[in-house]
């Protein structure tokens, strides 16, 4: 603005006309202009010193403010007024590095740091208190009636509060200069600590099933599904007690099947909603736009979360609701005794596997259908091969015969069709879970020697994975 004034002084003293200048006056004039335009180039650099040593008074009394501020570490966190105060000092900080061509208020990048890890733990500590009383009022019924894959309030309380929290970090990181890596991350370590530690929580809800024969003869036999790993979450390191998140129910009374496919649908909830967490910060902070994933820690807890209900659910159905029928029911005495048939276990499937396919999230449902497929085939196998029931005390006993084998091929192939009949698991699949039973059923109806039975099935076993879809 001074030079233009200069400028405008001298294109002044030369006159707006050509009719007004005349031979003699022109190196006159123009020795009066190019004097004015001096004068005021070092007037202008005259103020510029001055404005120069204001603000470097004016940056010094910020430094200490701001020193005096850092000192004073309750008052470091986010919240609308320190978010201000930042905006208001980061843009002073760019004014100031403009005239004065050099780094400025260094000490505002450590006193963001400072608020954000303060936030962070103050953040911390909050989440402990509040998972804890969202957990504590979950009664585990449906949010809504009306919802096709029923959750529970607790995870949509949570996910609400978490993205409230990240619509207040985003503004505070977003300032110039960005927020750095690590206070970054340190939101992130929040925001994963609460999704894991609620998937943790909803886990070790879960009560182990009763012991029972079947049970046991899955976990004695060499190729049996592992057993759920519910039983064992006590060894895994849960901030929140179980009995403190969960009335303690006595172990003959199992928690109903819905209630466990309700807390599944809850974790797969959480997986998701934990990645439109971290879309959402890549698409409000540049500096997270190249990072995948953001949360590993927490997509891993929840995946691990959704993985161990399934098979806690695939349990409850074979073991829990088919167990008595399987260990003193089917096929006792023999495959042609009144209701010693598949249609008995049926019966009691079948509604299952409907309330499973009605309220299980699409994403989880085929491996919830072939767990359970898989599971019974080996229960079937086991019966079949008298490693169960053949020395129950209640005197439950078996024996097979060659025309017995017809009638066992009837009834898997009907437990075959009740699976497929879901819509949610294709021939190929269900054939080939229960494929190694065939060889089973082939030896204990004498159908071909036994050490060529015992050849096939474990073939089949080792060699047909189930879960491979």
């Amino acid at each position: 603005g001074w030079q233009r004034d200069g400028q405008t002084c001298a294109s002044r003293v030369h006159g707006d006309s050509a009719a007004q200048r005349t031979p003699a006056s022109e190196p006159a004039a123009h020795a009066a202009g190019l004097s004015m335009a001096a004068t005021a180039r070092e007037k202008a650099a005259a103020e510029a010193a001055a404005v120069g040593a204001a603000l470097a008074v004016y940056e010094s009394e910020l430094r200490s403010a701001v020193l005096a501020l850092m000192m004073d570490r309750r008052s470091l966190s986010i919240d609308r007024g320190s978010f201000e105060l930042v905006k208001t000092l980061s843009q002073a900080k760019q004014c100031m590095e403009c005239v004065l061509a050099r780094n400025v208020l260094p000490e505002l990048e450590t006193m963001r740091l400072q608020m954000a890890e303060g936030w962070c733990a103050r953040l911390h500590e909050l989440w402990q208190s509040n998972l804890r009383a969202i957990l504590l009022a979950e009664r585990w019924q449906p949010l809504s009636e009306l919802s096709a894959r029923p959750l529970a309030s607790s995870v949509i309380d949570l996910f609400t509060q978490l993205d409230k929290v990240v619509d207040v970090f985003v503004p505070f990181a977003a300032v110039s200069p960005p927020l750095s890596p690590a206070a970054l991350q340190r939101f992130l370590d929040v925001l994963e600590t609460a999704a894991s530690q609620y998937c943790l929580s909803v886990l070790a809800s879960c009560l182990p099933l009763p012991p029972s024969q079947l049970q046991a003869a899955l976990e004695a036999d060499a190729v049996a599904i592992e057993p759920a790993p519910i039983a064992a979450q006590n060894d895994i390191q849960n901030p929140f007690a179980p009995g403190a998140l969960v009335a303690a129910a006595p172990i003959d009374e199992p928690q109903p099947l819905a209630e466990a496919v309700l807390k599944l649908n809850s974790c797969d909830c959480a997986a998701r909603n934990v990645l439109t967490l971290s879309n959402k910060l890549r698409d409000k902070l540049p500096q997270m736009a190249g990072v995948s994933p953001l949360m590993p820690g927490a997509e891993r807890m929840c995946e691990t979360a959704c993985s161990d209900l399934a098979e806690h659910i695939i349990s409850r159905i074979v073991v829990g609701e088919l167990g008595p029928l399987i260990a003193n029911r089917l096929y006792a005495p023999s495959p042609l005794e009144h209701g010693a048939r598949m249609h008995v276990l049926l019966s009691r499937l079948s509604p299952l596997l409907a309330q499973l396919v009605r309220t299980v999230a699409g994403s989880r449902l085929k491996g919830l259908l072939v767990g359970p497929l898989t599971k019974l085939a080996r229960a079937i196998g086991l019966v079949l091969s008298g490693r169960i029931g053949a020395r129950d005390g209640r005197g439950v006993s078996r024996h097979f015969e060659r025309q017995h084998r017809v009638a066992i091929a009837e009834d898997l192939e009907a437990l075959h069709d009740a699976f497929c009949a879901t819509g949610a698991l294709d021939e190929q699949m269900a054939r080939r879970a229960v494929a190694f039973v065939d060889a089973l059923a082939d030896e204990a109806c004498g159908v071909v020697p036994r050490h060529e039975a015992v050849g096939t099935a474990a073939e089949a076993t080792h060699t047909t994975n189930p879960f491979d879809f």
